[in-house]
């Protein structure tokens, strides 16, 4: 079967609430392909932290996703069931549950 290009249209890149163009969106779904059942900042959140995880640093994940560092640590505390400041720099084996407590 061959994917032809459709009928000559213009395409305007305004992204969405969370980010001003979908070309350059750093989330990787879109917030739109499940309407109703995720919002935007859950899906921003999420993937901040799995990059967070994965060891990218607060201030690439500030910029990344333009938001406020404080945003970040935020996101962060709240994942982890915190309400305090944390430590700078990725969690830790343990806190990402790759090792046992023993």
């Amino acid at each position: 079967m061959d994917d032809f290009v459709p009928e000559p249209c213009e395409y305007i890149d305004d992204g969405c609430d969370l980010f001003p163009s979908c070309l350059h969106c750093p989330l990787a779904k879109c917030r739109y392909d499940q309407p109703g059942k995720q919002t935007g900042k859950a899906l921003r959140n999420r993937e901040m932290i799995r990059l967070y995880t994965e060891g990218t640093g607060i201030n690439e994940l500030a910029r990344r996703f333009a938001v406020s560092k404080r945003t970040v640590y935020r996101v962060i505390a709240n994942h982890r069931g915190e309400r305090t400041l944390l430590r700078k720099g990725p969690l830790s084996r343990q806190e990402k549950g790759l090792e046992s407590d023993a």
